[in-house]
């Protein structure tokens, strides 16, 4: 009855970026490790950060002198602004960035004075997209959720960079509807691990009477992508977006079940899943 929907738990970047920023507590025990922002989209993981002792969100840090606190940015990368503010306060930086954002930044900031025109296609809001807008002057922000309208041009060297968590139904459209626009273009695509738990998610046959569960945290936006996707296999009352088992205890299930598949986004830890697999299964035993 109880199927999960592989890959689960946390994706490599977010494990590396949770593991560097408590080895950096753990190694410097008298220094303050101040996090710019939540160095992932995790509320459960952000609590247990600020559990170590030397731990702090900036928002909350009071602390006048700061040459012996390090800033860490998150796994989504960080603006110049935001570095500037580092430096200008005396913070030492620790950039938790995620390898597979940092080697495509790298790559992008390799060539990016050959393009004529460079857009990103993401939520502007996000820190990832906000981090890719501050790599050169002029670089275009186009929404998914609004509507895109771009002149044909056969001419310009074209760059188009995709937030990487984006929903792969839209980079799909969105990337047949570019490559019409633009003759010379050159895309960077999704991250992989997303579109691997996304096209998981959709290749599944589900049953009217089954049940979705998505797990993560509400501010994940692979993980809203996922949930956004589900909605589209089953009726929406029988999806269901939880952070945790303390969460999923609290919400009345459907009365009619014939499976319940489990899936997570990338920044949900494999415990998360685990234990609300093993809550559904005493339920219904």
């Amino acid at each position: 009855m109880i199927k999960t929907i592989l890959p689960i738990g946390y994706c490599f970047g977010v494990k590396n970026t949770l593991d560097n920023v408590k080895k950096l507590a753990n190694n410097n025990p008298t220094k303050d490790i101040v996090l710019f922002s939540a160095p992932v989209h995790n509320k459960n993981a952000l609590d247990d950060l600020l559990k170590i002792g030397n731990i702090f969100m900036l928002k909350d840090y009071k602390k006048k002198n700061n040459n012996d606190s390090i800033l860490v940015f998150s796994a989504h990368g960080h603006t110049s602004k935001q570095e500037q503010f580092a430096k200008e306060n005396g913070f030492k930086i620790y950039d938790s960035i995620c390898p597979f954002l940092m080697f495509r930044n790298k790559s992008v900031l390799k060539d990016i004075d050959s393009f004529d025109k460079i857009y990103v296609i993401g939520d502007e809001k996000h820190p990832e997209t906000e981090s890719l807008l501050s790599l050169k002057q002029g670089i275009v922000c186009l929404n998914p959720n609004n509507k895109i309208i771009l002149e044909k041009d056969d001419l310009s060297k074209v760059l188009v960079i995709y937030q990487s968590t984006i929903n792969v139904d839209s980079f799909n459209l969105l990337n047949e509807e570019l490559k019409k626009t633009f003759k010379n273009l050159t895309v960077i695509s999704v991250c992989p691990e997303c579109a691997n738990r996304f096209n998981n998610l959709d290749k599944i046959a589900f049953n009217q009477n089954d049940l979705i569960i998505i797990v993560g945290d509400k501010t994940s936006a692979n993980t809203t992508s996922l949930f956004e996707k589900a909605k589209t296999k089953l009726d929406s009352k029988r999806v269901l977006f939880i952070l945790n088992v303390d969460e999923l205890k609290k919400v009345p299930l459907p009365i009619n079940i014939n499976n319940i598949y489990l899936t997570s986004g990338t920044s949900a830890s494999l415990e998360d899943v685990t234990s609300i697999s093993n809550y559904l299964e005493n339920l219904y035993k």
